[in-house]
């Protein structure tokens, strides 16, 4: 019972206050949010945090880590990896902190298209006379 209580105060190993607040609308529907989140020391190092992101059965302490690990700025190969990979979950919590993560390492317009100029061909020179 108390092995899976949080130990970190706040990295996401506590269950927030409310899943609208990460997830919108369909948040909360989810039965794996009532699955117990895995321990994280206080002091865990980032390859620990990026472990429990992958293996935490609870989607809320995922998505919340991935903002804990966004807002503190970590620009890893590893963990950008693991936010193009949560992009696409059906969680809204966590595809919502992916694309939170994602805002933060890329800026605003990281998901926006942008059009491509077609390449110009220089006109021909006299030179090659």
């Amino acid at each position: 019972p108390s092995a899976a209580a949080p130990t970190d105060g706040g990295s996401g190993a506590a269950p927030p206050a409310g899943p609208a607040a990460d997830g919108g609308p369909g948040a909360g529907t989810d039965p794996a949010e009532a699955l117990p989140y895995l321990p994280v020391p206080d002091d865990a190092p980032l390859a620990e945090l990026l472990r429990v992101v992958r293996e935490t059965p609870n989607p809320l302490q995922r998505a919340a880590l991935l903002r804990k690990l966004a807002d503190a700025g970590v620009r890893e190969t590893a963990f950008v990896a693991l936010l193009r990979a949560y992009l696409k979950v059906d969680h809204p919590a966590v595809r919502s902190a992916a694309e939170h993560g994602m805002t933060c390492l890329f800026g605003p317009m990281w998901n926006r298209a942008r059009p491509i100029p077609k390449p110009v061909q220089p006109p021909r020179s006299d030179d090659d006379r």
